[in-house]
Order: C-alpha cells, then structure tokens, then sequence
C-alpha cells in the first residue's frame, strides 16, 4: 500500500492537514490497519511511504505525525530547513508488525521504519529526525520526550546470519532494545542490539553502542563508553 506522490501536483507547502479521512476515502483497507485510541490523529504528508502488510498502526491519546516537518516550520516556506519533500519522503514498511505511539510523536521527513514480526513503541514528546532507521526484527522501545538525530540507527538484530567455520551454524541474534525517558541520541549514532538506555542518558554523535547506557550518563566513541556521569540536559 504505497501513498508516495498520490498528491504531488500539490505545493508541499500546503501540505499540512489532517489526511487520514482522505486516505481511507482511497483505501478501505487503511482504516482497518491504523487504530486511533481516545481522542487521537493521524497526520501523515503524502509524500509518505507507508506499507501495512498484516499490520497495524495505533495511535494512542495524541497525535502522530508522519513526514511533517518541525512543528513551528509547518506553516513557513520548507527553504533553508534540510528537507526537501518531493525527495525526503517517509517510509514507514511494516510486516507483521504493530507500530504503536502513545501521545504526540514526530517522525520527521527521511525516518525510515522497517519492521518485520515487531513491536515498536514511541511513547510522548519524542521527535525522530530523518534521515534515521529504525530495523526490527522483534521490539524497539523509545520512551517519552526522546530526541533522535538525523542519521541515527537503531537496530535490534544483526540483519544477517553469523556462524562460524567451527561448525556452528549461521544463526540471526536477535534483542529487544529499550531507550529510556527523555534521551538524547546524537547525529550518526548507532544503537545496536540488546542494548537499554537508561534514562536521561545522551548518546554522543557517530558513537557505536554496543552495551547498556546508565541513567544520566553521557556515551562517546566507537564502541561508547561513559565519559561523563550525572548529566542533564535540555531542549
């Protein structure tokens, strides 16, 4: 189920409202695989690539939007901010998957979902910049008021099969990764898998982290280690 160019004769600029409705208008199936909870929206720019197959969307008491650029660029020319919407397109591409967002989530314009036989939970207030890429193979937790930079990989697998010339047979491992409350994850980043970031933690840009991350700690390197405890940090 592919949405990308349904509606490019229009400006991108204009392109900022609530499309859900016209979507299910199109596709009678969509209305089936995106769940809203309480008292929640969908806002999704057309240029969004969204694949559902034996899936779900739910969101859950907020918003979620998809593909749109920072809240308070919406209603100004997108010149000058990174993005360009004819190109930078969202593709969220679920399979046997449920994504669900609980509160206001911002996937921006270039955030790549790719999931298969997963849950992926994104919990209030987090913004994930594009380009990024979330790989499930099983569970990608990110909790509440998390900002995610562009080009960050978070994956939960090794997307490949490893064994060795001993004899063991090439085997996929596969570990649920958690970001905790209100981190910060830096350009370039990647998040391998099994790891758990504790909260308020911050990642530092281009690290590698291959092993869990304290509560308020600040990561650096390839692979991170902590370089600094007890941080905080703000917007």
């Amino acid at each position: 189920m592919g949405l990308q160019r349904l509606t490019s004769f229009v400006h991108p600029n204009a392109l900022v409202y609530h499309l859900f409705w016209f979507y299910s208008l199109l596709y009678p199936t969509l209305g089936r695989r995106i769940e809203l909870v309480g008292r929640s929206r969908l806002r999704i720019h057309p240029s969004t690539s969204l694949v559902l197959r034996r899936s779900r969307i739910v969101v859950e008491n907020g918003v979620l939007r998809l593909g749109l650029d920072f809240p308070f660029l919406e209603i100004r020319s997108l010149a000058g901010t990174g993005y360009d919407l004819r190109r930078d397109s969202c593709r969220i591409h679920l399979y046997d998957t449920v994504l669900r967002t609980i509160g206001n989530v911002w996937l921006f314009p270039s955030c790549q979902i790719v999931a298969i036989n997963s849950e992926v939970v994104i919990r209030n207030g987090t913004m994930i910049n594009g380009p990024t890429y979330l790989l499930a193979r099983r569970s990608i937790k990110i909790g509440e008021q998390c900002l995610v930079a562009r080009g960050v990989t978070i994956m939960d697998s090794d997307l490949h099969r490893i064994g060795s010339t001993s004899g063991k047979s090439p085997e996929m491992d596969i570990m649920e990764v958690v970001i905790g409350n209100h981190c910060w994850i830096g350009q370039n980043a990647t998040i391998l898998k099994g790891v758990k970031v504790g909260d308020g933690a911050i990642v530092a840009a281009n690290s590698v982290v291959t092993d869990d991350v304290p509560e308020h700690a600040l990561v650096a390197g390839v692979p991170a280690r902590v370089i600094r405890e007890g941080v905080i940090w703000e917007v």
